[in-house]
C-alpha cells in the first residue's frame, strides 16, 4: 500500500505522521511516516497499535488552550505580598563626611528642604541623632559655601571624629534634617536585618 501525502500545505520543518498497514507478518502492528511538507520521509517507524495515540497529541480547541495559558501563567504570577516595598516618604537621602572642624557638605540634600547659604538654624541632639530645623532664633547657621558646621560638644556626645561618614536625612514635610552617627546607621541596619536574617542573631 502506498503513503499517503498530507493534503494541507506545510512549511518545511513541520512534521506531519500517516499511517499504513503491514504484511500479515506484522499483524496489529502499523507503519508510522513522518513527513515534511519538501516530499521527504523523515522516519518510518514500526509501533503497535497501543502506541500510535501516545505518539500524536490529542487536539485542543482554541477555549481550551487559553484555559491551559492561563492556569499556567497563575502558577509564576507574582503575588503583592512577593514584591518590593513601595516609598511612603519623600525624604532624601546622603552621605558626608565631617572634617576636622565638625563642618560636613550638605548642600545637595539641603537644597531638598529650601534652605539657603546663611539660613539660621537650631541643632539639638535627640537619642543619639542630630536634628537641625530652620529656625530664626538658632544659634548656628549655613555658611556661604553650604556648609553645616557641627559644634564639638555634640560631635563627641555622637562619638563623630574627623574622617567619619554620616548619613543625612531631609524630611521636607517635617521641615528638618536629620543627621545619623554610624552609631544610629548600625542600630537601624541591626534591625532591619534582625527580621530579614533572623538566623545572624543565634
Amino acid at each position: 500500500m502506498g503513503v499517503q501525502v498530507p493534503p494541507r500545505t506545510q512549511k518545511c520543518g513541520e512534521f506531519t505522521t500517516t499511517f499504513q498497514q503491514v504484511s500479515p507478518l506484522l499483524a496489529g502492528r502499523r507503519i508510522v511516516n513522518f513527513f515534511d511538507p519538501c516530499g521527504v520521509v523523515q522516519a518510518v517507524v514500526i509501533v503497535t497499535a497501543g502506541l500510535v495515540s501516545s505518539l500524536i497529541p490529542p487536539k485542543i480547541d482554541a477555549v481550551s488552550a487559553r484555559r491551559v495559558a492561563t492556569a499556567n501563567l497563575d502558577r509564576v504570577r507574582v503575588t503583592p505580598a512577593g514584591l518590593a516595598p513601595i516609598r511612603v516618604r519623600s525624604s532624601l537621602y546622603g552621605m558626608a563626611a565631617v572634617d576636622d572642624r565638625g563642618k560636613i557638605w550638605a548642600q545637595y540634600v539641603l537644597g531638598h528642604l529650601g534652605w539657603e547659604p546663611a539660613t539660621v538654624l537650631s541643632l539639638t541632639e535627640l537619642s543619639g541623632l542630630l536634628v537641625v530645623r530652620a529656625d530664626e532664633g538658632g544659634r548656628y547657621q549655613l555658611t556661604s559655601t553650604g556648609h553645616l558646621r557641627i559644634p564639638s560638644t555634640l560631635r563627641h556626645w555622637c562619638g563623630l571624629e574627623a574622617g567619619a561618614r554620616v548619613l543625612l536625612v531631609a524630611d521636607p514635610d517635617e521641615e528638618r534634617l536629620v543627621i545619623h552617627p554610624p552609631a544610629s546607621v548600625d542600630a537601624m541596619i541591626s534591625r532591619a536585618y534582625a527580621e530579614v536574617f533572623p538566623s545572624d542573631a543565634s
